[in-house]
């Protein structure tokens, strides 16, 4: 896909999604767009923004899921605003065809603070106490493959 309002936008879509292999370049929003519900998606083709002020991939409110993107991402120019991962808590995003963001001045990956479920509680026997609070597990896990710059 060339030019356009995004590449691939996808709002609360369940299920699971192929995308297959391509090239989606130009787009005047975030190119490769997610927001919302837990379907699962796959696209291995390359993803390109060269759009001032706009992100490559912008992934949001996922409660469920595996998003795959299995193509090379790129943001060119050194005016986009790169990758964006906010508010996944069930989900899985993984990155394996390799990453280039030329953002300049701009964050080329934001993936703020998300929610973390604690592992449930377990009595400890009086006789071994222990000063350190019970671990934590995230919910939300980045995957990276050889190459991600």
């Amino acid at each position: 896909s060339s030019g356009g309002a995004n590449g691939v936008s996808l709002t609360t879509v369940t299920g699971t999604s192929n995308f297959g292999a391509g090239s989606l370049i130009g787009a005047t929003f975030p190119t490769f767009l997610i927001n919302g519900s837990n379907g699962s998606v796959t696209y291995n083709g390359t993803i390109t923004q060269n759009t001032v002020g706009q992100r490559v991939v912008d992934i949001q409110n996922k409660t469920g899921g595996t998003i795959n993107l299995g193509g090379a991402i790129s943001s060119t120019g050194g005016t986009g605003t790169g990758i964006l991962l906010n508010a996944n808590s069930g989900a899985t995003v993984n990155f394996t065809g390799g990453i280039s963001l030329n953002t300049g001045a701009n964050a080329a990956f934001t993936a703020p603070a998300v929610e973390r479920l604690a592992p449930p509680r377990t009595t400890r026997p009086s006789s071994t106490p222990s000063s350190r609070p019970p671990a934590r597990r995230s919910m939300f896990r980045i995957r990276r493959s050889a190459g991600v710059a």
